[in-house]
């Protein structure tokens, strides 16, 4: 049984409880007024709404197979709401307004001839208990206060075309608007799964964008003196297939490289410009950038006499003439750099990337650059990388790369959304938590939402103790 078949039965269930409610009511009224036809009437019923409550509840496709069974429960309620309108005094009776009523519950259907039977049928129900009752077939009931009064002609005219009229026009409106509402609804249903096809599309689309960018990310870093960690979490997350994907601009790299016989441990952090898509699309294409130029250097390994200041002054030269040619929609801030494992030699370029971090004798400070590069991609600009950053690492030193994510957060406040502007707030952390990776991202969520994708970079060495 599909969602849609229960909602039906459990849209149906208070009418089907209603119906043996009623019955129960008449059995009540029987035993106070002692009429038999009350007591007929009551067992009649409450056999036949438990005969339709059974049905619906448990027989669901067989009511379903066959329509017009729904005729049984539409007489049903005709036959006792005339009985109702007959015991409590007919064209008197303020019980016959129960006819408007049903005949606007069976107009909030679609099938146009069900509010036509009960339309219909309360008139002529009403007509024939009058008549009856004027023609003193039956004798004239009233068990609200036992007045025993006469029906004119003009009041049983007047009544039955006032009840015609309620009931048809009542009817007629509630159809229509049912109708116009079920358009709307059917073009609003159509809009929806419109709108959740293409999201899945969209999804689709992210998690291939997503399976795409696990090949380039990682470490493949292997070394008793260099221990590398990192955090990676990107802003944009989705749910497809059962599974919760991420995407996003930022990028974390970590391999080893063999230059003059020496080893060389290279790592990059990227942040490659735009939101979603845009900056996950920059970050494959840097991801892939990257990998081509490290599998050709290894290739190449024992050939590499080339200085590692060169090496790297060429690659990051080769990734801006990429991106270059993508005319400045697609630019990345990348933190660029390669560590001899024997001796702490830190050779690095910085392209509008955020300063390091050296955590150093438990102190973090900045890593300042002498020169600043712009984003690689950025047009207009000639920049010819020939300064490459060195700095001289000692053993227990631990350096913090990181992308803007780790500053951009939004602050916790009760009035206004504010972005913090303190620098020094993710070296206090480092520094409050001695340079736990795990603790230093946790300290951070306490002061806010980050607000971007965040990576972080974290290069432990463990070389040549400093004599």
């Amino acid at each position: 049984m599909n969602d849609s078949e229960l909602k039906e039965i459990r849209a149906a269930r208070p009418t089907n409880i209603a119906r043996i409610a009623c019955a129960l009511i008449f059995l009540i009224i029987y035993y106070s007024h002692r009429y038999e036809i009350l007591l007929i009437s009551a067992l009649l019923q409450l056999f036949l709404s438990f005969f339709w409550f059974w049905l619906v509840e448990k027989k669901f496709k067989i009511y379903k197979g066959y329509p017009s069974l729904w005729y049984l429960p539409a007489s049903i309620d005709i036959y006792f709401l005339t009985l109702c309108v007959y015991i409590t005094g007919i064209s008197f009776s303020p019980v016959t307004l129960g006819y408007v009523l049903l005949a606007c519950m069976s107009s909030i259907d679609l099938i146009r001839y069900r509010g036509l039977f009960t339309t219909f049928g309360c008139s002529l129900s009403y007509i024939l208990i009058l008549s009856l009752v004027k023609l003193k077939i039956i004798p004239f009931v009233n068990i609200v206060n036992n007045l025993q009064m006469e029906i004119t002609l003009f009041s049983g005219i007047l009544s039955t075309v006032l009840l015609i009229i309620a009931c048809t026009t009542a009817n007629s409106v509630i159809y229509q608007i049912y109708f116009q509402l079920n358009e709307k609804n059917n073009e609003l249903s159509s809009s929806f799964d419109k709108i959740n096809l293409l999201k899945l599309q969209q999804d689709a689309d992210y998690a291939l964008t997503a399976r795409l960018m696990e090949p380039f990310g990682g470490s493949l870093v292997k070394s008793k003196l260099v221990k590398i960690e990192f955090f990676l979490a990107q802003k944009k997350s989705f749910f497809f297939k059962n599974q919760t994907l991420e995407i996003g601009g930022d990028i974390v790299i970590a391999d080893e490289l063999y230059f003059n016989e020496s080893k060389y441990i290279l790592f990059i952090n990227g942040d490659a410009m735009g939101k979603s898509m845009q900056g996950a699309c920059g970050a494959l294409v840097l991801g892939v950038l990257c990998k081509s130029i490290i599998a050709n250097t290894q290739n190449r390994a024992k050939d590499n006499n080339i200085n590692p200041q060169e090496w790297l002054a060429n690659s990051i030269r080769e990734m801006h003439r990429i991106f270059e040619s993508f005319e400045g929609s697609m630019l990345a801030s990348v933190f660029f750099g390669i560590l001899e494992e024997n001796t702490g030699n830190l050779y690095h370029i910085n392209t509008e990337h955020p300063e390091a971090i050296l955590y150093r004798d438990g102190t973090a400070n900045f890593l300042k650059d002498s020169l600043a590069y712009r984003k690689i991609g950025t047009l207009g600009i000639q920049p010819e990388f020939l300064h490459v950053e060195y700095t001289q690492l000692v053993a227990g030193d631990v350096l913090f790369i990181g992308s803007d994510g780790k500053d951009d957060i939004i602050l916790n406040s009760n009035l206004t959304r504010t972005i913090n502007h303190d620098e020094f707030l993710f070296p206090r952390a480092v520094q409050n938590k001695k340079g736990n990776l795990k603790d230093i991202v946790n300290e951070l969520k306490t002061f806010g939402d980050f607000s971007d994708d965040l990576s972080i970079l974290k290069i432990s060495y463990h070389g040549i103790p400093d004599n």
